[in-house]
């Protein structure tokens, strides 16, 4: 291993963790903010679930930084390994764009459904309007 890979890993490492981290505080504070509009009558049970997308959400992603991480050849320049660690970490942004939007689509989902449980039922008509002459 040559010190341009040995770099590569480094930055490759430092900005996956970096960006995983920034995301999952982002979800945890404004996931929070949802859930416990969601669950305002169950406080607890808004943290809880915070905490569990939180988790799941970070281990997801930690867990897809390192499995798709592929190193340099041990021929290669230092260019190719630069070109490669660029590559892998634009990969790994737009895959965390995807799964930061999926998150909050669940967010979205979940406040959905209790606004139309807290909704009122339908009102049936009061009256019939009169049938049209012909």
């Amino acid at each position: 291993m040559n010190s341009s890979q040995l770099l590569s890993y480094v930055v490759y490492v430092v900005i996956a963790l970096t960006a995983v981290t920034w995301l999952t505080r982002t979800l945890a504070s404004n996931g929070g903010v949802f859930l416990e509009e969601v669950f305002s009558d169950r406080p607890g049970v808004a943290e809880a679930v915070n905490k569990l997308l939180v988790v799941g959400f970070a281990m997801l992603n930690v867990g897809y930084a390192l499995f798709v991480f592929e190193p340099s050849g041990a021929d290669a320049t230092a260019a190719q390994v630069f070109e490669s660690t660029l590559t892998q970490i634009g990969r790994l942004l737009l895959i965390l764009g995807v799964l930061h939007f999926i998150n909050v689509f669940v967010f979205w989902k979940i406040r959905r459904g209790q606004e139309d449980r807290m909704a009122p039922p339908p009102v049936p008509p009061q009256m019939t309007l009169p049938k049209p002459v012909a």
